[in-house]
């Protein structure tokens, strides 16, 4: 890291830390929505010592990541060859992972079931790009299908509940 760039990790930071909202995590797959309310809950604080512990080792964690990065040496590239097979399995079993959800009905996750015309557009289209991805065609137009259904999810079920899944898409 340089002089340079330091302002433009610092600015990067803060900007993840001021688009930050409450956990949004996957309790959605564990916890029954109607029933998650059933136990009074009361969350943490920052004041905390176990969140201000955490909060420092977290800190320190990046710095020293950051500290090394710039001290260690880049590894070198895998061949051509195998990064090809990489590429080729993570495009398949991406295509198989949609083509299952939309066998079950479902929209990018299990829990994002689809309803109404829109809905089973956006499954059927989900069903197209999987296919498109096994079967290496066009896959340049099947990441660019992904990004109409990350649009049509966004509508179907809100925008905060489809940024969860962009890592998915």
């Amino acid at each position: 890291m340089t002089p340079q760039t330091f302002p433009r990790y610092l600015f990067v930071l803060a900007l993840g830390l001021s688009l930050a909202s409450l956990s949004a995590a996957h309790v959605r797959w564990f916890v029954d929505e109607h029933n998650a309310n059933a136990l009074p809950f009361e969350p943490y604080t920052l004041t905390e010592p176990a969140v201000l512990v955490w909060l420092v080792l977290a800190t320190f964690m990046v710095g020293l990541s950051i500290f090394l990065d710039a001290k260690l040496p880049n590894p070198p590239l895998v061949d051509s060859k195998a990064r090809q097979v990489i590429i080729a399995l993570l495009r398949v079993f991406t295509g198989l992972s949609f083509v299952l959800t939309s066998y079950s009905g479902c929209l990018i996750a299990p829990h994002y079931h689809a309803y109404g015309v829109l809905g089973w557009l956006l499954v059927i289209l989900q069903l197209i790009v999987g296919l498109m991805l096994i079967a290496n065609w066009k896959v340049f137009h099947a990441g660019m299908l992904m990004l109409v259904m990350l649009m049509g999810a966004k509508v179907q079920f809100g925008v905060l509940a489809t940024i969860e899944y962009w890592n998915a898409l």
